[in-house]
């Protein structure tokens, strides 16, 4: 075992000794309880401070079989390091990663490691120059297609406590990030879009939506090209499934929002099957 690591045992132990099991729910129960993505980066930075851990990063891919389609994470890494792994693509051939599995936490020295391709050599090698030089990542059960990571820097073998602790926090971490997202996805839509939104994900052709809502179908296309430019989709098929997602994510957290004057102007139409649906739209929202 490393000297730093025996350092770090002998910190944490101390830290258990203080700390008991109330006081870190209370630490979990502040990512739960916030508001914004920049107060959750902060409580889960405290988390990890509190731990005597700096430099962490947390990270999920929305496709394992194509991870390049789309990721995001929240890191305080060296920026510089950030950008070149990114720029190279390394979490593609990153050891830690182990896509689609459920794996025990990975502690990792790069100047140790065996049997690498040449990219995973070579991006150690480089890392070295970042100061990044071993840690431990911790792989959260894999969920539908995403994958979420969460690695420690200049920590290895971490406590049990501890990591039960950052495992809860990283998990609690991509819940809430989940939930704030969607909230502000339908906050940026006015009545009317939503409104349009919530019938066209139905399956109604525009001329149906038109009717139902009494607007024009110049109108109905317009609040759809308008919903398209804000989520920066590339199609109205693509606007609608991202307009899903946010409802489905927002939804099952029970999001409220002030739309009542939405709720009374289509459900006093007959919207059949569809109250349900638009129910858990205005609950959600």
């Amino acid at each position: 075992m490393s000297k730093l690591s025996n350092r770090f045992q002998v910190v944490i132990l101390e830290r258990i000794s203080m700390i008991d099991q109330h006081h870190a729910e209370v630490l979990l129960e502040t990512l739960a309880e916030s508001n914004t993505i920049a107060e959750l980066n902060s409580n889960l930075t405290k988390i990890c401070n509190h731990y005597n851990i700096d430099k962490f990063s947390i990270t999920t891919f929305f496709n394992m079989e194509q991870p390049t389609k789309g990721f995001d994470y929240f890191e305080t890494y060296p920026p510089e390091w950030v950008a070149h792994y990114v720029e190279n693509q390394y979490y593609l051939h990153d050891p830690a990663h182990g896509w689609g599995k459920i794996r025990m936490p990975f502690s990792w020295d790069g100047s140790k490691l065996e049997n690498l391709t040449p990219i995973q050599s070579k991006m150690f090698y480089e890392a070295h120059d970042f100061n990044v030089k071993a840690g431990t990542t911790i792989s959260l059960l894999p969920r539908q297609e995403e994958q979420s990571f969460l690695t420690i820097l200049d920590v290895m073998h971490p406590h049990p406590e501890i990591t039960n602790t950052l495992t809860m926090a990283a998990q609690l971490y991509w819940n809430t990030k989940r939930i704030l997202d969607a909230k502000h996805t339908l906050s940026i839509f006015t009545t009317r879009e939503l409104e349009v939104l919530f019938f066209k994900s139905q399956g109604m052709p525009i001329k149906v939506v038109a009717d139902r809502l009494a607007i024009s179908e110049s109108t109905v296309i317009f609040h759809l090209k308008n919903a398209r430019h804000k989520l920066n989709a590339s199609s109205v098929d693509h606007t609608l499934f991202l307009f899903g997602k946010a409802l489905a994510q927002s939804s099952q957290n029970g999001f409220k929002r002030k739309y009542s004057s939405l709720s009374n102007s289509i459900l006093t139409q007959d919207t059949g099957n569809n109250e349900c649906e638009l129910n858990m739209l205005l609950a959600a929202a």
